[in-house]
This record gives C-alpha cells, structure tokens and sequence, in this order.
C-alpha cells in the first residue's frame, strides 16, 4: 500500500488491521510521528484582560467587571468549581467564567476560543460546567416580584414611560442553532435560519423576572407565551400580577 492509499483510507476510516500490518515502515514511521505542538495565544486572561478599560472590558464580555467578578466568587464556592482533570493543569476558576462569556458573547468558534484562552479540549468543558452552574443558580436571581416589589416596578415604570400599571416588558427573541435531525422545518424562523425562542420578561431596572426558553423557532410570540411557564402560572392564578399587566404589541395575557 502506497502513501496516498493509506492517507485515503485513514481519511475514510476504512483502514483493516491488515492493511496497517502489511504497511511499509515508511508507512508505519507515517503514521506513528508525533503530533505538533499547537501554538496559542499565551496570557490572555493574565495579562490582556486586566488592561481592558472597563468599557472594553463590557463590550467583549457583556457584563461589567463587578458583575463578572461576583460570577467568578460564586463559582469558587460551588460544586463545579475548576478541578484537575486526569493529572493535568487545571483551567483556574477565572478562565474559565471569562472563556464561556467570551463564547456566549461573541460569534467564534471552540477552536478560535480555545486559541485565545490558551486551552484544547477543556474549553468545551469549561463552557458545559459555567452553563450547568449558571441554570443551578438561577431561580436566586430570576425572581417574580412580590406585591409590594411590583407596586415600585409600577410606579418607576410610569416615571419614565408615563405607563401606568406595568410590572415589566416582555419579548421574545432567536436562538440560532444547527439543523437538528427531527423536525427540522419547525425550527425554521421567519428569517429562514434555525433557531430555538427564548421569551424574557424584565423590570423597570432591566433585570429579568422571568425567562422561557427552548420552542422552536417558527412559533409566533402570541403562541409562545401560551406555551410559556408564565401563562400557566397566570391561568392558575391571576393574581401574580397584583392588577398591574405584562404588555407588548402582539401579545396578550387574556
């Protein structure tokens, strides 16, 4: 078997045992030589991101430092705090809040961010273990204001809108995602990408209240607020809302 014959069944995955057994050392030294180094981006975090103003530093990462660096505390605190994996460095607790926002926050690839955190696998990793700490903790922070809260909501909303009566301001947005493999087209948005919704509403302070995610991408907001936790808790009990109403054009609680 030839150079390229090999490379062809290597890159095909059709390559036997016997095939490799009766390959030439030229052959075997093909395919046994060591791997590369991957060079990467070195120090980012240690030495790029603290010199960040902190409008720089919001715009990469979309939340204020004060913000972020509370994220990083918590997450030292938690279960899914950074640990060493199979005897190798650990991606310190730091890193990896700053990877998973970057990712979230930015339109680049593991590969791309991988480079610029200076990790290799891990980063996929590292993003599994921010996103499966994060949901753990939201209903600390995703709270649906008790009547005296939604008074004051109320209240401040009038002040800048001259609005009365408004706990918040709800919309819907899209998730771009890959194809899935089952129903496909129902996922086709009206732009015609694939995309999941996620339904958010928020307070006067812009702080979410309460947040729906995960339909597929062709529903109309009117339809994904029926489907929505919000409007099964509000046809149980109506009182959630303390008099005063969500509202958006297009969408209605009735």
């Amino acid at each position: 078997m030839n150079s390229n014959d090999l490379l062809q069944d290597l890159l095909t995955g059709t390559l036997s045992e016997t095939d490799a057994s009766d390959s030439s050392d030229e052959d075997d030294q093909f395919i046994k030589e060591p791997p590369t180094k991957i060079t990467r981006i070195e120090n980012f975090v240690e030495e790029t991101v603290p010199q960040y103003s902190d409008a720089v530093f919001q715009e990469h990462f979309r939340m204020c430092r004060r913000v972020v660096d509370f994220i990083i505390g918590y997450f030292a605190q938690s279960a899914y705090k950074a640990a060493s994996i199979g005897g190798r460095d650990k991606v310190s607790n730091e890193k990896a809040i700053l990877l998973s926002l970057w990712y979230l926050a930015n339109t680049e690839t593991f590969r791309q961010v991988a480079d610029r955190f200076n990790v290799s696998r891990s980063a996929h990793r590292c993003l599994v273990r921010v996103i499966t700490f994060l949901a753990s903790i939201k209903h600390e922070y995703i709270v649906w204001p008790c009547k005296n809260e939604a008074k004051h909501i109320g209240e401040e909303f009038e002040k800048k809108q001259g609005i009365k009566n408004v706990i918040g301001a709800i919309d819907g947005c899209h998730i771009r995602i890959n194809k899935p493999k089952l129903n496909q087209d129902s996922y086709v948005n009206r732009k015609g990408y694939h995309s999941i919704l996620l339904q958010g509403v928020v307070n006067n302070r812009k702080m979410f209240i309460d947040v729906y995610c995960g339909e597929p991408g062709s529903l109309h907001d009117a339809r994904l607020l029926r489907k929505s936790t919000l409007y099964a808790k509000a046809a149980e009990n109506e009182d959630i809302f303390y008099n005063v109403f969500v509202g958006r054009l297009g969408i209605s609680m009735s």
